[in-house]
């Protein structure tokens, strides 16, 4: 099985961490004192920054879990379609944060740029390198003694 459930595991949930973590860093100084003025493209993320960072980090938790559950219940195709989905959300999500985050780093024309590339290259690294150890066991393994 080349696409191990557990072998991703760790890359998905990085990039899933990292949105959120990036989520609540990219929250203006208003927001902690008013949880309306909270910014969030998802809509389901924004209802539940409106309610507050613990309802959001509840149900992040939650969230967290259930995917990681269900890539142990889904077939290897199935399973594929929801980690690069997931993945894929969760790394243009954690990105679109770098911005506000990091203003005042560089010149706004190339700002965004290399900050987007450079987090699309560290994810996608962390992700290469569980997917080549993986792969690596596998052959191993299956190979006769």
């Amino acid at each position: 099985m080349l696409f191990s459930k557990f072998a991703i595991m760790f890359p998905l949930a990085f990039v899933m961490i990292s949105d959120f973590a990036l989520t609540l860093a990219g929250q203006p100084s208003c927001y902690w004192q008013d949880y309306n003025s909270c910014i969030e493209a998802s809509p389901i993320g924004e209802f539940l920054l409106s309610l507050g960072p613990e309802y959001f980090t509840v149900s992040f938790i939650f969230y967290l879990f259930a995917v990681l559950f269900l890539m142990t219940k889904l077939s290897e195709t199935q399973r594929l379609f929801l980690v690069m989905s997931v993945f894929l959300g969760h790394a243009s999500g954690g990105a679109s944060w770098l911005p506000t985050l990091y203003s005042n780093l560089l010149l706004p024309e190339i700002r965004d740029w290399y900050l987007h590339v450079g987090y699309f290259i560290s994810v996608s690294a962390i992700a290469g390198i569980c997917f080549g150890n993986n792969n690596h066991k596998i052959k191993s393994s299956a190979e006769p003694a």
